[in-house]
């Protein structure tokens, strides 16, 4: 890991922050996680005074990638405002933006995401029909979104026969995707313009988009304008207009659109009756990318090719079955008529935890549910489906971050299941989220709620009813430091009165490392610290003794003077 002493400069820009006839420097600090990384943490804004000579420090509790500096004000006194803007990770899609302004010699933050959403608020549903209703009540606004361009398959998750919406199924808001500094031609002072999502069936699924144009006017956050983003539709020019789908939300009939229902699916009619693409069955929106990618599921495939030609669907369900498409060729033990409700480029993963299984089971008061991790345009999700008679209904998609997910696991804590998933964001760094299941979807089960790990594992320390969360944290090559978490209804709870249950463990491990793999110097000093853990001080001072004979003592001669000053203290 290296030093979080170890600052750089991210970015710096001048501007006029303390007064109206400064010249201010403002500097953007943080350090690497680790060496090879771009993963931001101990991130600091310092003020350098040009008028007074003095420096103004600020600690920002933020983490993440691409941190760049914005001056401008934004609330209209003259003076230039901070704001730091950036990415949280992976491919949530989600930003950093903050604003702060300079008050009585500090800075103080007047923008957030959560300063933000605390204030305004937004509340959806899906109405008949094909429509999603999003109302903001501070507003008194209402927007409404079309899902015209959805296909049956979709629609199904959302609708029942009778065209009733199906029961505890609703659409979210998003935190802010996008936050851009505006200033018009009209003004000297600066805007916010942000962009939310709005989310279908799962985290991949953009139906559009809420977009606010905001005021930081005196320092108060007040949206003066804001609008709805929605796709458009495909358009036919055979027929001169644009043609809906299914369920379109407008009465088909009275516009003299084909129908789209099993009858039209017939032969070779449908070429024929239009031309129409029907491949755009499926959005997501990177955040790598301003474009939309489409997906079909296999259902959807075979939908789109119902009773065109029976020997052309056997040889899609053939494929289907040797791998052909370009769903990951790695070995899978998904069921296939569970695969068949993803889009077929799913890769499913294979976890080491889960004994190289590609999901996991929960039954909880009865009911079945399974947890399904996989990848789907470079992005990690994790898939919630409840078991219905004897077949299953996906829920709900969690959208995570980073490359890939590298741990899973449940805890029954007898009122509630536990979810742990742990994304990896780097190459030896990983976020651990917990999760619980509520209304059928995973939300977060803490406000502290993200940990980063390198190793993580989920034991029964002293054997009692309480689990504990072992978090390994990597320092330098191959050595740790260790955290453990007793994990309660309300949390998790820090504590070292556990240190001589685990740490016979961790003796082991670094004997192991300095026997079969060398670098004496490093792994002694862990291992003595893994000593004094499990109360094993002569055994720690004599491998301190071993290591200040090294010719290159780890961390230093002095400090491992001073430890073994200390353990000689606890020797009674």
């Amino acid at each position: 890991m290296v030093n979080s002493n170890d600052k750089i400069i991210l970015d710096s820009k001048l501007g006029n922050i303390i007064s109206k006839d400064g010249r201010d420097k403002v500097i953007l600090l943080g350090s690497y996680y680790q060496s090879g990384s771009n993963f931001v943490e101990n991130i600091e804004i310092v003020i350098n005074s040009e008028n007074d000579k003095k420096s103004i420090v600020t600690k920002v509790n933020y983490t993440g990638y691409n941190l760049e500096l914005f001056l401008g004000d934004f609330d209209k006194d003259g003076l230039d405002e901070i704001m730091l803007r950036g990415a949280y990770g992976g491919s949530g899609g989600y930003e950093i933006a903050s604003v702060y302004k300079y008050k009585n010699g500090s800075l103080e933050e007047i923008f957030s995401p959560e300063i933000f959403e605390n204030k305004y608020t937004f509340k959806a549903k899906y109405l008949p029909r094909n429509l999603v209703e999003v109302i903001s009540p501070q507003l008194e606004e209402k927007f409404i979104f079309h899902m015209n361009n959805k296909p049956k398959t979709y629609l199904d998750m959302i609708y029942e026969e009778n065209g009733e919406v199906r029961k505890g199924v609703t659409p979210v808001i998003s935190s802010i995707n996008e936050a851009f500094p505006i200033k018009t031609v009209y003004s000297k002072e600066n805007y916010l313009f942000i962009r939310q999502r709005v989310v279908g069936v799962s985290n991949a699924d953009t139906i559009g988009y809420i977009e606010s144009f905001i005021s930081l006017e005196d320092d108060n956050i007040t949206i003066l304008n804001i609008g709805a983003f929605n796709f458009g539709e495909k358009y036919n020019k055979n027929l001169g207009e644009e043609v809906l789908g299914e369920r379109g939300g407008f009465l088909k009939e009275d516009r003299n659109y084909p129908q789209w229902d099993d009858d039209y699916f017939k032969g070779d009619e449908l070429k024929e009756k239009s031309s129409i693409d029907l491949s755009g069955v499926r959005c997501i929106k990177t955040m790598e990318s301003s474009f939309i990618d489409f997906y079909k599921t296999y259902e959807e495939e075979l939908s789109l090719n119902r009773g065109t030609n029976l020997m052309q669907n056997s040889k899609i369900i053939e494929n289907r079955r040797e791998s052909k498409f370009s769903r990951s060729q790695k070995k899978n033990n998904i069921p296939l008529n569970i695969a068949n409700k993803f889009p077929i480029e799913t890769e499913f993963l294979t976890l080491e935890n889960l004994e190289h299984s590609n999901l996991l089971r929960i039954v909880d008061e009865g009911k079945e549910s399974i947890l399904i991790p996989y990848l789907l345009d470079k992005t990690p999700y994790l898939a919630l489906l409840n078991k219905d008679y004897e077949s299953y209904m996906l829920k709900h998609n969690f959208r995570g971050e980073g490359l890939t997910i590298k741990d899973l696991f449940i805890l029954n804590l007898g009122k509630e299941v536990l979810v742990f998933i742990g994304f990896q964001v780097d190459t030896k760094l990983n976020k651990l989220h917990i999760l619980k299941v509520k209304d059928g979807r995973l939300v977060k089960a803490f406000n502290e709620n993200e940990y980063y790990y390198s190793k993580v594992f989920l034991e029964n320390l002293n054997s009692d009813k309480e689990a504990e969360l072992i978090i390994w944290i990597n320092e330098i090559e191959e050595a740790y430091k260790i955290e453990i978490y007793s994990v309660k209804e309300s949390g998790l709870k820090k504590t070292n009165k556990l240190d001589k249950y685990y740490y016979g463990k961790v003796v082991d491990y670094y004997k192991n490392l300095i026997e079969n793999y060398g670098n004496k110097s490093i792994y002694s000093y862990y291992l003595a610290l893994a000593y004094e853990k499990v109360r094993e001080y002569r055994k720690a001072i004599a491998v301190i003794d071993d290591a200040l004979e090294e010719e290159f003592p780890y961390p230093s001669v002095e400090k491992l003077k001073e430890l073994r000053k200390n353990l000689k203290k606890l020797i009674k």
